[in-house]
């Protein structure tokens, strides 16, 4: 999930930014300017539901983004990609075109040749694979049965 995000991230950036260059993860070193670099700051899981007769449980999953711009300095440049670039990540196309909102955008200057960009996106995920482990454990130590 993480990867095919940042890649339409990237890809989204690269259609409206054709000279910069998009680094998926934090270059150490010969960082090519002007350029984008994307990264997730956080992941965090909410439970939703269990629904025992599907054997289903449901998560929400949020991931919180952050671009780093990298630009030669010029303040007028900086302020004008900030903007657009808050503008034209508001919607990612996934691979199987879906889309997919983003929230919580906000961009902000950290000198005259650098800026950030954050946003979050939230996605619900629906795992299907036999029986939790909660249950098995309650069964065990417990004796509870599952009928």
């Amino acid at each position: 999930m993480i990867e095919s995000l940042k890649n339409a991230i990237s890809m989204r950036l690269k259609k409206y930014f054709p000279g910069f260059t998009n680094y998926t993860a934090n270059p150490v070193q010969n960082i090519k300017e002007p350029c984008f670099i994307i990264e997730v700051r956080d992941f965090s899981v909410r439970d939703l539901a269990y629904i025992p007769q599907n054997v289903r449980e449901i998560e929400e999953v949020t991931l919180k983004f952050t671009i780093n711009i990298l630009l030669p300095r010029n303040n007028k440049l900086l302020n004008d990609v900030m903007t657009r670039a808050l503008l034209c990540l508001k919607w990612l196309t996934l691979e199987d075109d879906r889309l997919v909102l983003t929230l919580n955008r906000s961009a902000n200057r950290i000198d005259d040749s650098s800026g950030v960009i954050t946003f979050d996106v939230v996605r619900e995920v629906h795992i299907m694979d036999g029986e939790l482990p909660i249950m098995k454990e309650l069964e065990e130590y417990i004796g509870l049965k599952n009928e």
